[in-house]
């Protein structure tokens, strides 16, 4: 039985699991997909390879994190991410003019722990954290796309990018 499970979820080239939420308005605000999906029913976890999981809110930047490899507590309460992990938030949209910090940012590391109801997320790797006005990295960082703040640990460095100055 084991292995025609196996084979039945390898033929999938997506699986959508079951971490689909939707907002007040009816749209999806977090899904989970991955293009493959093994469940331990000892401890209801999930492991996936190639997870795409996606938390989108009305009048909040797009938030989706990718990875090679990935492990769902199996409350959904939180999921760890391995290998090539990219988190990418799209532009604030609903920002003042001339606010700081609301372009599009994508953030590179290896392992991720991602809580997705609480919108954060942190690692004590390294991590590349690439924004319109430059390219910062550190080792540890912590997260929060509500609050939309980011915490670098230690070993922080960056380069930033001129801006134009406002008249």
């Amino acid at each position: 039985m084991r292995a025609y499970l196996d084979r039945l979820v390898s033929w999938s080239p997506v699986l959508l699991l079951g971490a689909l939420t939707f907002s007040s308005q009816g749209k999806p605000h977090e899904t989970l997909a991955a293009a493959r999906a093994e469940h331990f029913p000892d401890n209801d976890t999930a492991e996936v390879s190639s997870p795409l999981l996606s938390l989108t809110e009305p009048d909040k930047p797009a938030l989706t994190v990718t990875a090679n490899k990935g492990k769902i507590t199996g409350d959904r309460e939180n999921a760890y991410l391995t290998g090539n992990v990219t988190v990418t938030r799209e532009a604030d949209t609903q920002a003042k003019p001339g606010e700081r910090g609301t372009g599009p940012i994508t953030v590179k590391t290896e392992y991720l722990h991602v809580i997705p109801k609480l919108e954060r997320a942190e690692t004590d790797k390294l991590v590349t954290i690439q924004e319109e006005s430059g390219i910062i990295r550190g080792t540890g960082f912590e997260f929060d796309n509500q609050a939309k703040t980011v915490k670098l640990r230690s070993q922080v460095s960056g380069t930033f990018q001129p801006q134009p100055v406002k008249k």
